[in-house]
């Protein structure tokens, strides 16, 4: 991510995770997600943000998170979220409004008592973690990246992704560059096109299980068994 919109997210941290939408408009994708993800039981949340609603979403089901972005004061609102102690307390309280909706709900197995969440500030345009993750979550992060760094990042999904993992990002419809104000900030974004998008995927390994073209285009794409890049 570019350092000025790091900067800028520094800026409006507080005011972003207020105006954020917790309501889990994005559960149909997430839900596709948790189905069709064969592999692991860890996400990589690239671009975290202030970790609301996918991350929690994902603590939430017993998944182990690991969220990195750019701006040092969205991590710092993430790691006081998500600290074990307060994660324990706002899981416990959504659990019992969920379940006053639902008497029948059960908790997820293991959400609690096998809690891991670990945020920190990087930029994913030099990621190299090592490890691969059974989901990789760019959600309303990627298309901060200019065209060319979009075009780049295929790779490290695909070294960071498990055989049947599922890779979730967002992008715009068309390839171009727009800038938006946000609370005062103007942010960068750009997008490759649809078919530009849909090439890099199948020439990294994956398959496009959704692209669906709304606000925004989301991607769903599943890692196939390991292949040789050694073309890509």
């Amino acid at each position: 991510m570019p350092t000025p919109t790091c900067q800028s997210y520094n800026k409006i941290a507080e005011w972003f995770d207020e105006a954020r939408d917790k309501n889990l408009v994005e559960k149909e994708y997430l839900e596709l997600i948790l189905r069709a993800a064969s592999a692991g039981s860890e996400v990589l949340d690239l671009g975290c943000g202030a970790g609301e609603p996918l991350a929690r979403f994902f603590m939430e089901r017993g998944y182990l998170v690991t969220g990195i972005d750019g701006s040092w004061k969205m991590i710092e609102l993430c790691q006081k979220k998500f600290s074990p102690q307060n994660f324990k307390q706002s899981f416990s309280q959504n659990f019992s409004k969920n379940s006053a909706q639902n008497p029948q709900q059960n908790p997820p197995a293991n959400s609690v008592e096998n809690f891991a969440g670990n945020f920190f500030v990087a930029d994913m345009r030099d990621l190299n973690l090592g490890k691969k993750f059974a989901v990789i979550l760019a959600w309303d992060s990627f298309f901060h990246l200019t065209r060319a760094e979009q075009r780049s990042m295929f790779a490290t999904f695909a070294a960071h992704i498990l055989a049947g993992g599922i890779l979730a990002f967002t992008s715009g419809s068309s390839d171009g560059e727009v800038w938006s104000d946000n609370n005062g900030e103007m942010l960068y974004h750009s997008s490759l096109s649809k078919e530009e998008y849909r090439d890099l995927l199948e020439r990294h390994g994956f398959e496009v299980l959704l692209c669906d073209v709304s606000e925004r285009v989301v991607w769903v794409a599943k890692k196939s068994d390991e292949v040789n890049n050694a073309a890509v």
